[in-house]
Protein backbone atom coordinates (compact mmCIF):
# COMPACT_ATOMS: atom_id res chain seq x y z
CA UNK A 1 0.00 0.00 0.00
CA UNK A 2 2.84 2.38 0.80
CA UNK A 3 4.36 2.34 -2.70
CA UNK A 4 0.73 2.83 -4.27
CA UNK A 5 0.26 5.41 -1.48
CA UNK A 6 3.44 7.12 -2.93
CA UNK A 7 2.70 7.37 -6.41
CA UNK A 8 -0.38 8.61 -5.27
CA UNK A 9 1.09 11.80 -2.87
CA UNK A 10 3.40 12.50 -6.59
CA UNK A 11 0.61 12.69 -8.51
CA UNK A 12 -1.67 14.64 -6.51
CA UNK A 13 0.60 17.17 -5.23
CA UNK A 14 2.09 17.92 -8.98
CA UNK A 15 -1.13 17.83 -11.31
CA UNK A 16 -2.56 21.37 -10.88
CA UNK A 17 -5.65 19.71 -12.30
CA UNK A 18 -6.31 17.39 -9.90
CA UNK A 19 -9.68 18.33 -8.42
CA UNK A 20 -9.61 20.26 -4.80
CA UNK A 21 -13.02 19.38 -4.04
CA UNK A 22 -12.69 15.60 -5.14
CA UNK A 23 -9.12 15.86 -3.22
CA UNK A 24 -10.49 16.75 0.12
CA UNK A 25 -13.19 14.12 -0.36
CA UNK A 26 -10.09 11.37 -1.06
CA UNK A 27 -8.04 12.42 2.10
CA UNK A 28 -11.10 12.57 4.75
CA UNK A 29 -12.08 8.58 3.37
CA UNK A 30 -10.91 6.29 6.59
CA UNK A 31 -9.11 3.79 4.76
CA UNK A 32 -5.97 3.17 5.27
CA UNK A 33 -4.93 4.28 1.24
CA UNK A 34 -6.24 7.50 1.83
CA UNK A 35 -5.05 7.74 5.07
CA UNK A 36 -1.57 6.51 3.69
CA UNK A 37 -1.62 8.66 0.76
CA UNK A 38 -3.07 12.40 2.88
CA UNK A 39 0.38 11.61 5.06
CA UNK A 40 2.70 11.12 2.42
CA UNK A 41 1.13 14.18 0.31
CA UNK A 42 1.47 16.53 3.17
CA UNK A 43 5.12 15.64 3.58
CA UNK A 44 5.47 17.59 0.56
CA UNK A 45 5.22 20.86 2.66
CA UNK A 46 7.47 22.13 5.06
CA UNK A 47 6.38 24.23 7.73
CA UNK A 48 9.35 24.90 9.78
CA UNK A 49 9.27 28.39 10.87
CA UNK A 50 5.66 29.11 9.75
CA UNK A 51 3.54 30.75 11.87
CA UNK A 52 0.25 28.08 12.26
CA UNK A 53 -1.92 30.85 10.65
CA UNK A 54 0.01 30.88 7.31
CA UNK A 55 0.46 27.10 7.41
CA UNK A 56 -3.06 26.76 7.48
CA UNK A 57 -4.12 29.03 4.75
CA UNK A 58 -0.97 27.16 2.98
CA UNK A 59 -2.86 23.61 3.81
CA UNK A 60 -6.33 24.75 2.86
CA UNK A 61 -5.09 25.77 -0.50
CA UNK A 62 -3.99 22.44 -1.53
CA UNK A 63 -7.36 21.40 -1.34
CA UNK A 64 -11.13 21.84 -0.36
CA UNK A 65 -11.93 20.76 2.99
CA UNK A 66 -14.23 18.00 2.90
CA UNK A 67 -17.71 18.82 4.29
CA UNK A 68 -18.18 15.91 6.58
CA UNK A 69 -17.50 16.20 10.57
CA UNK A 70 -15.64 13.31 10.31
CA UNK A 71 -13.45 13.93 7.54
CA UNK A 72 -12.68 16.96 8.33
CA UNK A 73 -11.23 15.67 12.12
CA UNK A 74 -8.94 13.34 9.84
CA UNK A 75 -7.78 16.05 7.93
CA UNK A 76 -7.05 18.47 10.86
CA UNK A 77 -5.76 15.17 13.15
CA UNK A 78 -3.23 14.99 10.14
CA UNK A 79 -2.38 18.31 9.48
CA UNK A 80 -1.43 18.98 13.45
CA UNK A 81 0.84 15.76 12.70
CA UNK A 82 3.16 17.69 10.09
CA UNK A 83 2.92 21.13 11.66
CA UNK A 84 3.89 19.80 15.42
CA UNK A 85 6.71 17.44 13.52
CA UNK A 86 7.69 20.47 11.36
CA UNK A 87 7.51 22.92 14.76
CA UNK A 88 8.06 20.25 17.60
CA UNK A 89 10.38 22.52 19.51
CA UNK A 90 7.73 25.32 19.67
CA UNK A 91 3.78 23.38 19.50
CA UNK A 92 3.36 19.98 20.25
CA UNK A 93 0.30 17.67 18.34
CA UNK A 94 -2.22 18.29 20.75
CA UNK A 95 -1.64 21.85 20.98
CA UNK A 96 -1.70 22.50 17.41
CA UNK A 97 -4.67 20.19 16.77
CA UNK A 98 -6.57 21.87 19.61
CA UNK A 99 -5.64 25.84 18.34
CA UNK A 100 -6.22 24.08 14.08
CA UNK A 101 -10.05 23.98 15.45
CA UNK A 102 -10.10 26.89 17.23
CA UNK A 103 -8.82 28.56 13.91
CA UNK A 104 -11.23 26.99 12.25
CA UNK A 105 -14.20 28.12 14.32
CA UNK A 106 -13.00 31.76 14.25
CA UNK A 107 -12.67 31.34 10.07
CA UNK A 108 -16.14 30.30 9.76
CA UNK A 109 -17.75 33.21 11.93
CA UNK A 110 -15.21 35.56 10.26
CA UNK A 111 -15.58 34.40 6.85
CA UNK A 112 -19.68 33.77 6.90
CA UNK A 113 -21.83 36.11 5.92
CA UNK A 114 -24.70 34.34 7.84
CA UNK A 115 -22.66 34.38 10.96
CA UNK A 116 -23.56 38.08 12.48
CA UNK A 117 -21.82 38.30 15.89
CA UNK A 118 -18.10 37.75 15.44
CA UNK A 119 -16.11 36.19 17.71
CA UNK A 120 -13.86 38.73 19.83
CA UNK A 121 -10.47 38.88 20.84
CA UNK A 122 -11.57 38.01 24.34
CA UNK A 123 -13.72 34.78 23.44
CA UNK A 124 -10.68 33.41 21.33
CA UNK A 125 -8.34 34.00 23.86
CA UNK A 126 -10.59 32.40 26.37
CA UNK A 127 -11.38 29.39 24.07
CA UNK A 128 -7.11 29.33 23.57
CA UNK A 129 -7.08 28.85 27.33
CA UNK A 130 -8.92 25.31 27.37
CA UNK A 131 -6.33 23.81 24.57
CA UNK A 132 -4.20 21.01 26.29
CA UNK A 133 -0.67 22.74 27.01
CA UNK A 134 -1.56 26.28 25.88
CA UNK A 135 0.48 27.48 28.77
CA UNK A 136 3.56 26.21 27.35
CA UNK A 137 3.13 26.71 23.67
CA UNK A 138 0.63 29.73 22.77
CA UNK A 139 1.29 33.20 23.91
CA UNK A 140 -0.36 36.05 23.63
CA UNK A 141 1.75 37.23 20.86
CA UNK A 142 1.14 34.43 18.59
CA UNK A 143 -2.56 34.28 19.44
CA UNK A 144 -3.24 38.06 18.99
CA UNK A 145 -1.74 37.37 15.58
CA UNK A 146 -3.23 34.97 14.48
CA UNK A 147 -6.02 36.56 15.41
CA UNK A 148 -5.86 39.55 13.54
CA UNK A 149 -4.76 37.63 10.53
CA UNK A 150 -7.82 35.19 10.19
CA UNK A 151 -10.14 37.45 10.98
CA UNK A 152 -8.87 39.95 7.87
CA UNK A 153 -8.43 37.53 5.46
CA UNK A 154 -9.49 33.59 4.50
CA UNK A 155 -7.34 30.86 4.71
CA UNK A 156 -7.10 29.04 1.34
CA UNK A 157 -8.76 30.05 -1.49
CA UNK A 158 -11.34 32.74 -1.22
CA UNK A 159 -13.72 30.73 -3.98
CA UNK A 160 -14.26 27.89 -1.41
CA UNK A 161 -15.75 30.29 1.35
CA UNK A 162 -18.10 32.12 -2.07
CA UNK A 163 -19.41 28.67 -1.84
CA UNK A 164 -17.71 27.12 -4.39
CA UNK A 165 -17.51 23.97 -2.73
CA UNK A 166 -19.39 24.70 0.31
CA UNK A 167 -17.90 26.40 3.49
CA UNK A 168 -17.71 23.73 6.62
CA UNK A 169 -20.83 23.56 8.34
CA UNK A 170 -20.94 25.86 12.17
CA UNK A 171 -22.59 23.29 13.72
CA UNK A 172 -19.79 21.01 12.82
CA UNK A 173 -17.62 23.24 14.15
CA UNK A 174 -19.68 24.12 17.02
CA UNK A 175 -19.93 20.75 17.73
CA UNK A 176 -16.49 20.15 17.35
CA UNK A 177 -15.87 22.82 19.86
CA UNK A 178 -17.72 21.53 22.62
CA UNK A 179 -16.69 18.41 22.28
CA UNK A 180 -13.20 19.35 22.86
CA UNK A 181 -13.18 22.52 25.00
CA UNK A 182 -15.15 21.09 27.93
CA UNK A 183 -13.03 19.78 30.54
Amino acid sequence: IVNLAEKLAFLFYNNPQISKAKLGQFFGEPDDIYQDTMILYFDYEDYRGVRIDEAMSSFMNLFDLPSESQKIDRVLQKFAAKYSKDNSATISEKCTYGLSFLIMMLQSEWHNPQVEVKMSYEQFMKLGMNIEEYEKYLTEALMKGVYETVTKKTLGSPDYYRGASGLPSLNFIEMQSVKYFQK
